[in-house]
């Protein structure tokens, strides 16, 4: 639209203008402080003159730093060295507050208690200081410069698409601030109607007297939830500095995000085979499980023996399900999240059980058997055709090839043109990968081979397959279990395993540098001496052998089997392989695992500590007691105690940052701390992490909590192995009693 020559802008043009200005103030705000922080003013001060030297001799200076000052005599009397209370040789304006100790007849050490913020110290030798002779002591134009740093106010909290109903935002600040005075100068603000939430304050430090107002570090929350569905900034207008009272330069405006309602995601009706009929209902955000309730989640037609389950995002819906029925569920607003909202309206959906999916369903990608003349291996069948079945025995020179392809029946198929995952239109999920029959494909020699009958009406058949062995020698080595059911439209249903048929079995174990092999017999457990083992590639390579000691172990170094990835042509050991007597005994490098500390080293020079609780499992309401060790790791002197360093603890969510307990202690002359914390009574049930920071570093060490609702154990129940058996049969003794004496009756 053309505007008449000569005509009044209008209020919106106003407005954009004031809008323009404010921007403009504020970039060139920032471009100003950026400036001070980063150029520092040519100083004509001489601290090196006349034999008075100081270090530092310049730069910034805070609270807690120390500064030290060299005469060329002796200014104090020998019985004044470690003497406090003595007056400082030297004065500053503006004033630095602090205490003086002479550390010797020519040298002393000034402690910083306190500064002015932004400020400028210069620093000259106090009027009428005199030597140690009472002699005036005096040198001409002797003066230090520091600078303090701004008072400023700062945060980690970054902007969340999804902000909490109250979150809670830890606030540092360069100076100590009165935190009743903080209360009443930060606050939450809309972004659209300016409306504000005034914040309570959560004091961070542990062990304060209880009438301490004051803090460099404290949090902020809302004292009332934030409503749903708009964008707040967090407004710092006016703190002052507790000791100067000078404000903060500047007004500071920090974007925390969007308060958004619950969503459900979707829900689903599932049968899978050998699983319970579920319904699954998925949200954007973590769920309590005491917010999953009948009244917040209503089902109709009502299901016998229903259960509900919150875990994480998602609630499991449980019962004697009638798979012919359409059911409706209902979630209702009153259902609320971590973030503290409910639905923004009532949801309502529909859920059908639909028959399960064809699909064989195997114990393992790879099974362990001991070599014998009989095979036994056992399989589900579920809704599919006929199947047919193979046994094939996997040449050495082919075991790599036919590993590679082992999971091809998981694999999802892709477009062969965008090579983006193709969606099944039947299920809405990925399609699988059609893959061929491996033991045609590989011409493998069949040891073993038969068919089993079709099933339906989501009947779980166990098929129990017995192979007798032709050879004198029996089954030893690899063998490909592959069986197949072509479905009516075409597609393959199948499944395969490999059984690695031997007498020995290989254990292993990995430490930070070296990965143990331990081969064994299957029998009597007993250790093999003298076997070779081999650590292959994908591809067949052979990276490493070794052969086993006396007690039957091959070490292999850890950066010879497992090499850190250079490139896209590194490869890992897939495979170890022992040859032995009767064949040879495999073990996938990715064999299930059981876990037992960590595999790999901590990062050189990392300091680290060790933090331990009087237990691990804790009642609402209960005091946790906690102790830590804190060591720093130098090149030269090895492990050093950081003394007298401040500690930070803090307890976190295992699944999340929020913290829900902090402290501060100090570090003992033997590097460690112990702090309480009490439980709170409304705390969330759950997993949470300890960890700590000394002297503002993080430490490397994380110990895991437990916060549950439990009833201590009323009785005990023993199980004794009366004699050593070997067989299909046992015996044991079992005896109860109550922890009180009393025998267990019945």
């Amino acid at each position: 639209m053309n505007q008449p020559f000569g005509r009044s802008p209008g209020p919106l043009f106003h407005r954009f203008a004031l809008v323009l200005i404010s921007t403009l103030l504020v970039c060139l705000a920032a471009g100003t402080f950026g400036r001070d922080d980063e150029e520092e003013e040519p100083s004509n001060a001489k601290p090196d003159v006349g034999g008075v030297l100081i270090e530092p001799s310049r730069g910034k200076i805070a609270e807690g730093d120390t500064i030290t000052i060299t005469f060329p005599v002796s200014m104090v009397a020998a019985d004044l060295i470690d003497v406090g209370d003595q007056p400082s040789p030297f004065v500053s304006e503006p004033k630095i507050d602090g205490t003086f100790l002479w550390k010797s007849q020519t040298e002393g050490v000034f402690t910083v208690s306190g500064v002015v913020a932004g400020a400028r110290h210069r620093l000259a030798l106090a009027p009428g200081l005199k030597d140690a002779t009472g002699k005036p002591f005096v040198v001409k134009d002797w003066s230090a410069e520091f600078r303090t740093p701004k008072f400023a106010i700062t945060t980690e909290f970054t902007e969340r698409k999804q902000l909490p109903a109250r979150p809670q935002i830890y606030l540092e600040s360069t100076y100590a601030v009165h935190l009743d005075e903080a209360a009443q100068h930060i606050y939450f603000q809309d972004c659209e109607s300016r409306a504000r939430f005034p914040v309570e304050i959560i004091q961070t430090g542990e062990g304060k007297a209880a009438d301490s107002l004051e803090a460099t570090g404290f949090r902020v929350t809302p004292r009332a939830p934030l409503p749903v569905g708009h964008a707040f900034d967090l407004i710092i207008n006016g703190v002052l500095d507790a000791k100067s009272q000078k404000p903060l330069p500047y007004l500071q405006v920090m974007p925390v995000g969007k308060t958004e309602p619950l969503r459900v995601q979707w829900l689903g009706a599932f049968n899978h085979p050998l699983e319970d009929p579920t319904i699954r209902i998925k949200l954007d955000d973590a769920i309590h499980p005491i917010e999953a309730t009948p009244e917040r989640i209503h089902v109709e037609p009502a299901v016998e023996k229903m259960k509900l389950l919150a875990s994480g995002e998602e609630i499991q819906i449980t019962g004697r399900f009638d798979l012919t029925q359409r059911y409706k569920v209902t979630i209702s607003p009153e259902l609320k999240g971590d973030r503290g909202y409910g639905l923004a309206s009532e949801s309502r959906w529909g859920a059908t059980f639909r028959p399960k999916e064809p699909c064989l369903i195997f114990p393992s990608r790879q099974v362990f058997a001991r070599a014998r003349q009989n095979l036994r291996f056992a399989f589900f069948q579920v809704n599919t055709p006929e199947v047919t079945w193979k046994l094939a025995r996997i040449p050495a020179e082919k075991l790599s090839a036919v590993i590679a392809r082992i999971n091809e029946f998981e694999k999802d198929a892709t477009d062969p043109v965008t090579g983006k995952v193709i969606i099944d239109p039947r299920t809405g999920f990925a399609k699988k990968f059609q893959t061929e029959l491996l033991v045609d494909a590989f011409q493998l020699p069949v040891a073993s081979n038969g068919t089993f009958e079709a099933t339906s009406n989501d009947t779980e058949t166990r098929r129990d397959i017995r192979c007798a062995s032709t050879t004198t020698e029996g089954f030893a080595g690899p063998y490909l279990f592959e069986a197949i059911a072509t479905l009516p439209d075409g597609r393959i249903v199948g499944n395969r395993s490999i059984i690695c048929v031997n007498d020995y079995l290989l254990t292993q174990k990995r430490t930070p540098t070296t990965v143990l092999m331990r081969l064994a017999k299957m029998s009597d457990a007993n250790s093999v001496a003298g076997a070779t083992i081999r650590a292959l590639t994908e591809d067949n390579i052979e990276l490493a052998r070794a052969v086993t000691d006396k007690n039957g172990i091959a070490e292999f170094p850890k950066d010879k089997v497992f090499p850190k990835a250079r490139d896209s042509n590194t490869k890992n050991t897939h495979l170890f392989i022992a040859d032995t007597t009767t064949g040879p005994a495999l073990q996938f490098a990715d064999a299930t695992a059981y876990p037992s500390g960590y595999d790999s080293a901590s990062p050189p020079n990392n300091p680290h500590a060790e933090i331990v609780t009087d237990r691990n499992l804790y009642r609402p309401g209960q005091t946790l007691k906690m102790k830590g060790l804190a060591r720093d790791v130098t090149a030269s002197r090895g492990l050093v105690i950081p003394i007298g360093a401040a500690v930070h603890w803090s307890i976190t969510e295992s699944y999340g940052n929020r913290v829900v307990g902090e402290g501060d202690t100090t570090l003992s002359a033997y590097g460690g701390w112990e702090a309480e914390w009490n439980v709170p009574e409304k705390t969330k049930l759950g997993s949470y992490e300890v960890r700590c920071s000394v002297g503002g570093r993080d430490y490397g060490g994380v110990t895991a909590i437990n916060v549950q609702e439990f009833r201590v154990p009323l009785f005990s129940v023993m199980v004794e192995a009366t004699t050593p058996e070997v067989g299909t049969m046992a015996h044991a003794r079992i005896s109860s009693a109550y922890f009180h004496g009393a025998p267990n009756a019945g």
